[in-house]
């Protein structure tokens, strides 16, 4: 009986991640925060296809030897190919697909309120971007899975601050230094497969943010006219251009497709403007945590809402450029240099 309980106190559980580096970040440190709070320790498996667009795992260096899943998830129906490029959407996914298929029962499994209780059926905890499901996650669990909340939690950052450093990548947990570039603002502009919000609306991709709303939130805060605004985006130019139609002149990172390198720059910000999106939520309980401001929407395009209070943080009532805009196209190429820190990976083995 004393051998049971031993066993069930240090055996590990799963964390499933998927989409982009930071979403995969955000999953980790849901991990730690979790592992901290029920004594035991975890596992990181990643998705690379499940969310319909192609992401590596860019967080291997940030792992421990103990926490890295040999076998990486697969998504059912997909016959993979190498011509695969990072950040742009699978054009083969079971979502796709006009047959009924896995992927698609999923989603209508989801529509009728029933994943929660077959998840946890299978002892299965999905956090929904909620922190009190975070806080509730039962001891005995075996998978937790996204959206991952982005927890202000200090010892969770310092032990994300430790990793970086360990992995020799500059870290955007790193406490602010007095000589460093401060700027005024960074506005994140997340754009990539937000391009194909209307042509593939089965991926349920938001769409993109009109350069408007940041426009009004610079007026509010009294920084239309500073000379220290950057923009930081998957394409820095369109980025640059797009603000520029309403009169915003920002400068762009110098630093071009490193995703650690702009969070880092977003997190130095004395306000930090964002679009929804993982890489803006991850950022923005930076600068929260280190009392400075940060704008994130209530809303997506889609109707999407956070479950529970994005704490620090200021919501703004956002709009999107309209369907017609000659920016969404179902074909588009990124950026030269776009993605850099996505290392291609060998996959194999395993579902979600």
């Amino acid at each position: 009986m004393i051998s049971f309980r031993k066993s069930t106190q240090t055996k590990r559980f799963l964390v499933k991640t998927a989409g982009g580096a930071a979403s995969q970040t955000l999953g980790l440190m849901n991990g730690i925060y979790i592992s901290r709070r029920i004594g035991r320790p975890f596992t990181v498996r990643h998705f690379p296809y499940s969310t319909g667009t192609f992401f590596p795992i860019a967080i291997d260096r940030l792992l421990l030897t103990s926490e890295t899943d040999p076998a990486s998830g697969l998504t059912k129906g997909l016959k993979i190919d190498e011509a695969f490029e990072v950040g742009k959407v699978i054009r083969q996914h079971p979502l796709l697909k006009k047959r009924l298929t896995y992927e698609k029962l999923l989603v209508v499994i989801r529509r009728l309120n029933l994943e929660k209780p077959l998840l946890r059926m299978r002892g299965e905890w999905p956090i929904y971007v909620s922190e009190s499901r975070l806080r509730r996650v039962p001891k005995n669990i075996k998978y937790i899975s996204g959206g991952y909340f982005p927890t202000t939690d200090s010892e969770v950052h310092d032990e994300m601050n430790r990793r970086f450093e360990s992995a020799q990548i500059l870290s955007p947990f790193k406490p602010q230094s007095c000589v460093e570039l401060i700027p005024d603002v960074v506005i994140h502009y997340r754009i990539g497969d937000k391009r194909g919000s209307f042509a593939f609306p089965e991926l349920g991709i938001d769409g993109i943010v009109d350069p408007v709303s940041f426009k009004e939130i610079l007026e509010i805060e009294g920084l239309f006219s500073s000379t220290s605004i950057y923009v930081v985006s998957d394409e820095p130019t369109v980025a640059k251009e797009l603000l520029a139609s309403v009169g915003i002149t920002a400068k762009v990172n110098p630093v071009k497709g490193d995703l650690w390198d702009d969070l880092y720059l977003m997190t130095r910000a004395n306000l930090l403007i964002c679009p929804w999106s993982m890489v803006s939520q991850l950022a923005a309980s930076i600068v929260v945590r280190h009392s400075r401001k940060a704008y994130y929407p209530t809303f997506t395009s889609l109707g999407g809402t956070l479950q529970g209070d994005f704490p620090g943080v200021n919501r703004y009532i956002p709009k999107f450029l309209p369907n017609h805009h000659e920016i969404y196209s179902d074909f588009f190429n990124l950026e030269i240099g776009s993605h850099s820190i996505y290392q291609k990976k060998e996959y194999q083995s395993d579902s979600n």
